[in-house]
């Protein structure tokens, strides 16, 4: 897989309220320079240290408005959000002990998953990605484990 480190911010229909805005592009400038698939929280502590004057209510607002438009993704994990600058095709490993996300890029597990998902699916359902997230635990944490 080929991963845009271009912080430019893809193109976006200004009707569905995607206009590219300073604040727009500082969080992408933000997300692309990380790989911690960063909460809206982490994103505004980050970006305000440039923009001081953006609310966190700004930061949600592009965060949700660059993930509804394709912009970025948005993964939903035990309940919280998180946010990843990278939108081509990958999967995730979450690590259940401490709860790093790393991305995975696209594998044989998630090719094969990908294509049995889309081959057929029950009720008549559409599929319009598929998302795959591996749980357990990261290298760090096994270290500790065996330590």
């Amino acid at each position: 897989m080929v991963i845009n480190k271009s912080a430019e911010l893809p193109d976006c229909a200004p009707d569905a309220g995607c206009r590219n805005t300073v604040q727009r592009q500082k969080i992408m400038d933000y997300l692309m320079s990380v790989q911690s698939h960063p909460t809206a929280e982490e994103v505004y502590r980050e970006v305000s240290k440039t923009l001081p004057q953006v609310s966190l209510a700004t930061i949600y607002r592009n965060l949700n408005r660059m993930a509804e438009s394709g912009q970025i993704r948005r993964i939903s994990l035990h309940g919280e959000y998180r946010f990843d600058g990278q939108v081509g095709e990958h999967g995730h490993l979450l690590c259940t002990r401490c709860g790093k996300i790393l991305d995975a890029q696209q594998t044989q597990v998630h090719g094969a998953v990908r294509d049995r998902a889309l081959r057929k699916l029950p009720c008549g359902f559409s599929a319009k990605r598929v998302s795959v997230t591996i749980e357990g635990t990261c290298k760090d944490c096994g270290k500790q484990v065996k330590a």
